[in-house]
Parts: C-alpha cells; sequence; structure tokens
C-alpha cells in the first residue's frame, strides 16, 4: 500500500478523511495514525495523540517525523491553525506561509538528535509549494500563498500586548508547530509545507477564546482543505 502523502492534523482535522487506523511502535511507544481509503493514499497523524488538545512543549514532533520515515513518506502537509496579525487576512482565510520568526524559546528534548545545525533558509518546500500553487489555480481553490508567520510554542491564547508585540515585528499570522516541524522534516529529509487557517482573531480585536471555536472555523473549510490536500497527493 504505497502511500503518496503524510499530512499532520490539529483541532477539527481528525474526520477530514475516512481512513483505517493503524498503530506502530517505535522505541516503547505505541504512535497511532490513519491511512485514508482515498486514491492516492494519505498517512495521516493528529499531533496531538488521543487528546483533544497537548500542549505544543509536549508534542512528541521527533516521533511523529520518525513514523512517517519508517513508512516511506517523502512529502508531509501540516495543518494549523492560525490568528491574523495583518488586516489583508480574515477568519476563515486558509494561508500557506512562506517564512517564520521563530519566536519559541523553550528547548525540546528532542532536538538533543540533533548533531549539527539545520539549515532552515527556505524552511518549508519548493517543490511541494510549486504543486500547491498548480492545484489552487487549477481547481479554482481560495487558498492564498505568502504570509510572514511568527511561531509562538504556549499552552495559551496571546494577549493583547502580545498580538500588538508580534504584528511589530512583521508578523501577518501567529500559529504553532510549523518552527519544529519544519527542522524536523528537514531532518528526515521529508518535504515539508504548512496550511494555517486562519480561525481566531488577534486578542487586541476579539472579546475572548476558546479551542471550540477554533475547530469550528477549521471544520467549515474542511471541503477546501480535503480538495487541495488530494490534489497535491495525485500530483507526486
Amino acid at each position: 500500500m504505497a502511500i503518496k502523502l503524510g499530512v499532520v492534523g490539529g483541532v477539527g482535522t481528525r474526520r477530514l478523511f475516512e481512513a483505517t487506523p493503524f498503530s506502530m511502535e517505535l522505541g516503547l511507544t505505541p504512535v497511532m495514525y490513519r491511512v485514508s481509503r482515498t486514491e492516492p493514499r494519505i498517512m495521516y497523524i493528529y499531533r496531538y495523540g488521543r487528546k483533544l488538545y497537548t500542549p505544543p512543549h509536549k508534542i512528541k514532533y521527533r516521533m511523529i517525523f520518525d513514523l512517517f520515515s519508517k513508512r516511506g513518506v517523502k512529502h508531509v502537509i501540516s495543518i494549523v491553525s492560525a490568528t491574523p496579525l495583518s488586516p489583508e487576512y480574515r477568519v476563515g482565510d486558509i494561508v500557506i506561509p512562506t517564512d517564520i520568526l521563530d519566536y519559541t524559546p523553550q528547548y525540546l528534548p528532542d532536538m538533543d538528535v540533533l548533531s549539527e545545525p539545520i539549515d532552515l533558509t527556505s524552511p518549508f518546500s519548493d517543490k511541494l509549494l510549486g504543486l500547491a500553487e498548480e492545484v489552487i489555480s487549477e481547481r479554482g481553490l481560495d487558498i492564498r500563498i505568502g504570509g510572514r508567520a511568527v511561531v509562538v510554542n504556549i499552552p495559551r491564547f496571546e494577549t493583547r500586548f502580545e498580538a500588538s508585540f508580534y504584528r511589530g515585528l512583521g508578523g501577518e499570522i501567529l500559529t504553532s508547530h510549523i518552527n519544529v516541524e519544519a527542522l524536523f522534516a528537514r531532518y528526515y529529509g521529508i518535504e515539508y509545507l504548512p496550511l494555517a487557517i486562519v480561525s481566531i482573531e488577534s486578542a487586541d480585536s476579539r472579546d475572548k477564546a476558546s479551542i471550540h471555536s477554533v475547530s469550528d472555523v477549521v471544520k467549515s473549510r474542511s471541503s477546501e482543505l480535503k480538495a487541495f490536500i488530494l490534489g497535491v497527493a495525485k500530483r507526486l
């Protein structure tokens, strides 16, 4: 069973594809994943494990990409939620960021495996970006390419002051995960591209936030996400 594409998903994406569940032992840890019943086959991993949500500093990023590598997956799309920092982006937009500002202060234990610095001059896959442009144009999908993402790994939503600060740094969207995922994708020789869904207003524009409101927005764009992912997979 050849798998054409890997997908890392978060809140609101677990039912994106009809899929068969599998498990693989990595060390002493069983890791759950699913393989879609679509053609071509897509391997899906929910980054939060069995929970609705896991704080970013506890996610086993290396294990996720180790599993993709062991299954022979060479291309991965990662779905993340995002907050708009630029007025160009609104809730419901799907954005493919092209650069990041890593504003995550913590050191992750999994990084002990790195014997030398990883080159992230261009953090995301040019090959997948080219395929994304083709799919978006051919299918008329409402997905935007471009945008600078500020990446934070904190188990809470940002404050009003933080939103203003990140905007002042030149950030256009605020998100999580894609810095470390890009790092381990590069380490394992995997082509990687993030797909960010703007799912909640920034703190200086909203009254309150909840993970359930984020999930609702992501689910509302599921058909567009599925069309895009299948379109890319068919070109690999």
